[in-house]
């Protein structure tokens, strides 16, 4: 048999191309939409998140909330999705105790709320999902001066002015926590908030996220301060190769409109915080899916010309083609407990072109059996 050369080293020289285009696609800063790179923790943060009341000379009250949420997008290996939000690091109160008399004798957080809305229908109506992180009654505790040392001075993030940090200082302040422990996390379940399984891998869905901070404290005269802080929130996205999704996410700080009759008016009342939450799948997913049901249909497309093959190897092709097919389903799918999806679809119609193929290869067989005759008996030598 003769070597052909050619063929040999085109192949060779694809695969280096094909290295070296993967090669750049994970080392390579920017992003190029294509999902070979290893999952990473992306983190965002608000820094438009102060009480400016508390800002002011001689004034007391919380005028900063720290809180580190992550975020993880639902697994992709269960049919029934959820995403889930939760505090991984302890709750940072900044109370301001500058006033010339009084002093704080007490702090709370009385409201840590949380509410996820889905994407609206043709009809402009939508779902969303009350939470709090906080127990029943909130968190409050008592100041005490012998453990919470007060802060003469300190500087905080102001903004940022041609990509340089501005900050300014606050003196007389304390630095108080409220453990991540008693917090409870947000799971959200509904279908309209987070979407379905059934358009993998085009499946991709928008929840926006607003939370408040409610906080409050207690002066020695007996007086509370309460403030509404939107928070400095530090967001934590935290993909995993088995959830398979692309996030994005958008922050904003805004003022609710009084008296207005929006739905948020019903729970939130002046400052909160606005994340909008995008998650689609990687590029990848959506160009393996067509191209392996085109790369299927193809070899379907050659069983009926196979009228010259033995029985055994036609047996040997159409049970490879069937076995390959239904592997389709563990190679694209992220886990066997997606529920259906578009890709039982493909089966399904793979199966009818592979039933369709050996109806077409048997009608040629035996048609060419017809026309050619049966075959006549060899004559036994004179």
């Amino acid at each position: 048999m003769k070597f052909e050369a050619r063929p040999f080293f085109l192949i060779i020289f694809i695969s280096i191309l094909l290295c070296a285009c993967f090669g750049v696609a994970i080392l390579s800063p920017i992003d190029m939409g294509i999902a070979i790179r290893p999952p990473q923790m992306d983190e965002q943060a608000n820094l438009d998140a102060y009480n400016h009341e508390a800002l002011q000379e001689g004034a007391a009250g919380v005028f900063e909330v720290d809180l580190v949420l992550a975020v993880l997008p639902p697994s992709s290996s269960q049919e029934e999705r959820s995403l889930t939000i939760e505090p991984v690091q302890d709750i940072r109160l900044y109370v301001r105790d500058d006033h010339d008399s009084l002093d704080v004798e007490e702090y709370c957080i009385d409201y840590l709320d949380l509410i996820a809305q889905g994407e609206a229908d043709a009809e402009g109506f939508f779902t969303y999902q009350y939470h709090s992180f906080l127990p029943e009654g909130g968190y409050c505790k008592l100041l005490d001066p012998e453990k919470d040392a007060m802060v003469e001075s300190g500087n905080f993030i102001a903004g940022f002015v041609d990509g340089e940090q501005q900050s300014f200082e606050i003196d007389n302040y304390y630095v108080l926590k409220v453990p991540h422990e008693q917090l409870i996390p947000y799971v959200g379940a509904f279908p309209e908030i987070v979407g379905q399984n059934f358009w993998f891998p085009y499946d991709n869905f928008i929840t926006n996220i607003y939370i408040q901070a409610t906080t409050s404290v207690r002066m020695s005269d007996g007086e509370w301060v309460v403030a509404n802080v939107p928070a400095y929130y530090d967001w934590r996205l935290r993909p995993s190769g088995s959830r398979a999704w692309d996030m994005e996410m958008q922050n904003t700080a805004e003022i609710l409109p009084e008296n207005d009759d929006t739905f948020l008016n019903y729970f939130f009342a002046g400052a909160y915080q606005k994340v909008e939450l995008k998650f689609e799948r990687p590029l990848l997913f959506k160009i393996s899916f067509p191209m392996l049901m085109l790369a299927m249909v193809v070899l379907i497309a050659f069983v009926p010309m196979m009228k010259s093959a033995n029985v055994e190897d036609i047996l040997a092709v159409m049970a490879g083609l069937l076995f390959a097919t239904f592997a389709i389903r563990s190679i694209l799918a992220p886990g066997s407990e997606i529920g259906q999806t578009l890709i039982d679809l493909g089966i399904i119609g793979l199966n009818i072109l592979q039933i369709i193929a050996a109806g077409l290869l048997f009608i040629r067989i035996r048609r060419n059996r017809t026309v050619s005759g049966p075959s006549k008996p060899s004559e036994p030598p004179a």
